[in-house]
Parts: C-alpha cells; sequence; structure tokens
C-alpha cells in the first residue's frame, strides 16, 4: 500500500454556523483500536452531510463528517445522535436500525470550529442536531465511496443490519422513509440558505440547572442535591459536568481517530 503525500492547500472546513443539510453517506470504516480495552476493537462508521451553505471555488456544497462507534447502547453517541436528529427517546427507536434510511435525509446541524491537536488549522466538528420542518434539500453531485471497512454500497445493509430492519420511530418531526437517493444530473440547484440566529442571551442558570439533571438523568447517574442558594450553583455546576465527563469516557466513545490527517 503506497500513501501519497497531499499539497492540497485550498482546503477549508465547512463554514460555522447553524444550516440545513442533508445526509449524503453512511460508511463502514471498519474496526479500530479499542482505548479502553485493547482485546475488544470497536467498528467504527461515519456519517457524511452537504450543507446548504455558499459553495466552494469549484461549485461544490460545504461537507461535513461525523465518526461514531456503531452500537445502539443506550448511552451510546450514536444512539443518542438520532434520538437528536429524530427529537424522540431512546424507545422509540427500533431494535435494529438501517443506517442507510438516514441517506437523503434532511436535519439542521449547528456546525463550529475548534483546533486540531497538532495545531495546523481548526476542524469543523457537529456540535448538535435537530430535525428539519422546511423545504427538503437533495444530496448534490455527491459520489458514495466505501468507507475503509472495503464494504461496496450494494452490501452496506447487511454490514450496518444483518437482520430485516423495524420502520423509523413513528413521530411527526420525521418521515417515515427517507428521500430516495437521486442521481445529480436529475438534482436542481441548490441555493445557499443560512438560519439567522438570536442574539445571544445571558445563560439562565434554572435552564442549566434542569438540562444538567437531565443529562445526568439519562446516563442513570445520580442527581446531587439541588443547591439551596444561588451562589452554591457554579460549585454543583463543576462537580455535576465532571461527573458527566467521566461518564462519557466509556467504550461508546465516537471519537475521529483520522481527524487531524
Amino acid at each position: 500500500m503506497i500513501a501519497t503525500k497531499s499539497t492540497n492547500t485550498n482546503w477549508k472546513p465547512a463554514p460555522a454556523g447553524k444550516w440545513q443539510a442533508v445526509c449524503v453517506d453512511v460508511r463502514n470504516e471498519g474496526y479500530h483500536p479499542n482505548p479502553f480495552n485493547e482485546n475488544r476493537p470497536q467498528q467504527k462508521i461515519s456519517i457524511f452531510f452537504q450543507l446548504n451553505a455558499p459553495r466552494d471555488e469549484e461549485g461544490r456544497l460545504p461537507l461535513i463528517t461525523r465518526w461514531f462507534t456503531l452500537s445502539m447502547n443506550e448511552k451510546a453517541a450514536l444512539s443518542r445522535f438520532l434520538c437528536e436528529w429524530f427529537e424522540c427517546g431512546f424507545a422509540a427507536l427500533p431494535e435494529q436500525f438501517d443506517l442507510e434510511q438516514l441517506v437523503g435525509m434532511n436535519a439542521r446541524i449547528r456546525v463550529i470550529h475548534e483546533p486540531k491537536q497538532d495545531g495546523s488549522g481548526d476542524r469543523a466538528i457537529i456540535q448538535s442536531i435537530e430535525s428539519w420542518e422546511g423545504p427538503a434539500m437533495a444530496p448534490d453531485n455527491f459520489e458514495r465511496k466505501p468507507g475503509q471497512g472495503d464494504v461496496p454500497p450494494e452490501q452496506r445493509q447487511q454490514a450496518f443490519a444483518p437482520n430485516p430492519s423495524q420502520p423509523l420511530p413513528p413521530t411527526n418531526r420525521m418521515p417515515q422513509q427517507s428521500q430516495s437517493y437521486q442521481p445529480p444530473s436529475t438534482l436542481a440547484p441548490v441555493q445557499p440558505q443560512r438560519i439567522e440566529q438570536r442574539p445571544a442571551s445571558a445563560p439562565d442558570p434554572m435552564a442549566e440547572y434542569n438540562n444538567i439533571c437531565q443529562q445526568l438523568r439519562e446516563r442513570g447517574l445520580p442527581v446531587p442535591p439541588k443547591p439551596t442558594r444561588g451562589a452554591d450553583f457554579p460549585a454543583w455546576k463543576t462537580a455535576a459536568l465532571a461527573a458527566l465527563t467521566t461518564a462519557d469516557a466509556d467504550p461508546f466513545d465516537d471519537s475521529d481517530p483520522f481527524a487531524d490527517q
């Protein structure tokens, strides 16, 4: 296997902000070392989104990817991501989920930038996702490719769901079936459409308290006693967030081992 040095200096990360997006691919990235158990490698997948944002110099829509461990455990990052996208609880997700159904589905995602670990610049990451209720966009001039797991596209359904999957959760915010993937030649041009955001306001301590409590309960963690004074809230918040950070450092890691490559 030969690695070729890249000379592309025009690459830019996806723009930060809140954007309409369409899922254009789900790839099997194969098995990777497990930082928590060297004897149990983790199977990874990647989900690709095109953003309804200004095109680059070559006329392409911005693309962003997020990696996940292929796990539908209640505490796994993939199941939490799907629950946020479909705005449903974990119980509404099917026992076996055919990830191919995601291709063609729209979403509203928030993109932020953070420095790469090697200091070579910034990378774009998906901070949050939610359902999209406006006019849908279709994949635009995107060619699907096999992932590092070397699974051909026609075999991906078997790789992700060995048995027949159940239908998607019945919610009024999510289509029962994904939009069919259309060849690029039949797609209408996509006009950039950024979602305007309201000016940020000062954080509401009560809202923060309720949000942290909900996250603790979702992870099955004990909720510390509610602070009796407003001055005690910062210390309570620090302790609660530390517990969440510790709980998230589990085998259901969704980090991208190739984020800085």
